[in-house]
């Protein structure tokens, strides 16, 4: 049998499989055992109507293709002691936002943090609250390209780490980011813009797919709550492998 724990989400995790045997006929007691399904997310994203300008908010968003982690089954690492401090979506929670056109690729993420900490290094990041989201993108006859981009909102600026980056010689237009954080009521907007030159050698086009996924890093002054992530799939934390993404599928609008 075949089952999702979240029956009528739009957004669901993988289901899982029961598979119930007995060891001989004669054997009165039957056997359980229960496995998730690893099925990666696929997700059509529209094609902009609407050119964002990364103001600092979501006015020009609303064509983008959208959907909210606000659920345990996204802690990663995901271990019961990890899982039992998270305190519900507005201790940590993000809603995406995803749209291209010929220019970029734009991502937005409002997330949800009672708790925002992030002051240490730019290459560290990673360790405090951020936005990370990692792609790999193939050409046909031209190879792949991998990257991961993470984006910190510090007090006094905002900053972009490049964790892995094959385009590292692009020339042109350059990642763009804004961020607005406000820590009364417990949010902050990240607002990115990818050109296509930084995503080498990728060509997009309606009907296009790469590999692509998201985390928002977990800093909190409740000890033990660091290094904790909110992860659409695996592939970024713990273990650099671009199989366990999602895919996105350029659509139109």
């Amino acid at each position: 049998s075949i089952s999702s724990r979240f029956a009528g989400s739009t957004k669901v995790p993988p289901p899982e499989a029961t598979v119930r045997w007995r060891w001989s006929k004669d054997w009165p007691y039957s056997m359980t055992v229960t496995r998730e399904l690893e099925l990666k997310p696929r997700l059509v994203i529209k094609r902009a109507a609407v050119k964002p300008a990364l103001a600092g908010n979501l006015d020009d968003w609303k064509d983008a293709t959208t959907f909210t982690l606000d659920n345990v089954y996204y802690i990663d690492p995901a271990v019961p002691g990890k899982k039992l401090l998270w305190g519900g979506p507005a201790d940590l929670s993000g809603q995406i936002f995803l749209k291209w056109d010929e220019s970029a690729l734009y991502v937005a993420v409002l997330a949800r943090d009672d708790e925002h900490i992030q002051n240490t290094s730019e290459m560290m990041m990673w360790s405090q609250d951020v936005l990370m989201y990692a792609l790999q993108l193939a050409e046909p006859g031209k190879g792949e390209g991998r990257y991961e981009f993470g984006f910190g909102a510090y007090a006094d600026h905002d900053a972009i780490a490049r964790y892995w980056n094959s385009a590292k010689d692009a020339t042109g237009p350059d990642i763009q980011f804004k961020s607005r954080v406000d820590k009364e009521k417990g949010i902050c907007l990240y607002e990115t813009a990818v050109p296509w030159n930084r995503l080498a050698p990728f060509v997009p086009a309606a009907g296009r797919e790469f590999r692509f996924t998201f985390v928002l890093g977990e800093a909190d002054s409740q000890l033990g709550k660091g290094f904790n992530y909110l992860a659409w799939t695996p592939g970024i934390n713990y273990g650099k492998n671009p199989a366990d993404f999602a895919i996105l599928v350029l659509g139109e609008k």
